[in-house]
């Protein structure tokens, strides 16, 4: 047990040095040069783990946006913490769609426990070994992650915009980026295969946050929704980004409820988090 303290104690104090040191990199525009900085001047191996405030441990990089959040406050989104641990049962079933480095998806892990599981579902191939080690850190043996995404035919081929490694989530299927050109294939998947695969019949929980694609996600899952197999879902509504699309987020907000979901609080505009629940009555077994 000591051991472990002085481990814990030592990545601490290797994270919070390094972001002493660099952490200025952050904040160096245009971002194609604080990108370029980050790859040559602080090491390149700086990922170590960070125990939060709520007792989560966590493969971080200091220069990161998680990173450099959780070294800064101890705590990230803590709002959407203190919801998800209230919605989320013990044995549910959680979907994580746009899990990047794997945060919530941990965070609902410890919640369902062993028998519930986690789908944490991220296109990024470069972050599913940081999903997975932040999932064994925290013991979610009961998980499935896969390297895909969501929102066309199952099978169907798209590419994904790369944001720079130290700000990942920003990367997503319909921006495109000014100053970076980096992409990646990325393969789509049916929310009725992920339910195969991951050897249940219904998503308890499905947290959705995906930069902008929301919208087409929430189309692929409206026949599990109308057949009572989404119990929940928190979704984030990126209003700049659907804007720049010409998209209108009215529509689909009208969808979910024409399905059957009830938005736990009716939302004065459609921008950032959402709550619908599915009643009760409705829920298959």
């Amino acid at each position: 047990m000591d051991s472990e303290r002085e481990r814990s104690a030592a990545d601490e104090a290797y994270l919070r040095s390094v972001g002493a040191r660099w952490g200025w990199i952050r904040g160096v525009r245009p971002m194609a040069l604080a990108a370029l900085l980050a790859r040559l001047l602080p090491p390149a191996d700086r990922r170590r783990v960070l125990r939060t405030r709520d007792g989560l441990e966590l493969l971080v990089d200091p220069l990161a946006r998680l990173g450099s959040i959780l070294l800064a406050e101890g705590e990230f989104e803590p709002d959407n913490v203190a919801l998800i641990c209230a919605e989320v049962g013990l044995g549910q079933v959680a979907l994580d769609l746009g899990a990047n480095e794997g945060f919530f998806s941990a965070v609902l892990g410890r919640i369902v426990g062993p028998n519930g599981k986690v789908i944490a579902v991220e296109p990024q191939a470069r972050l599913r070994p940081i999903i997975e080690a932040n999932l064994a850190l925290n013991g979610v043996d009961s998980h499935l992650v896969l390297s895909r995404a969501v929102g066309r035919e199952d099978g169907e081929i798209g590419e994904m915009s790369l944001y720079p490694a130290i700000d990942s989530g920003a990367s997503g299927l319909v921006r495109k980026l000014r100053f970076f050109r980096a992409t990646q294939a990325v393969d789509f998947i049916s929310p009725e295969r992920i339910l195969e695969l991951a050897q249940v019949d219904r998503f308890d929980f499905v947290k959705l946050d995906v930069e902008g694609f929301e919208t087409r996600v929430v189309e692929v899952l409206l026949p599990l929704i109308r057949d009572g197999r989404v119990g929940k879902l928190y979704i984030d509504y990126h209003a700049p980004v659907l804007a720049a699309q010409g998209i209108d987020p009215a529509p689909t907000h009208a969808a979910l409820c024409d399905a059957g979901l009830v938005p736990a609080r009716e939302p004065e505009r459609l921008a950032g988090y959402v709550l619908y629940r599915l009643p009760d009555a409705r829920m298959r077994s």
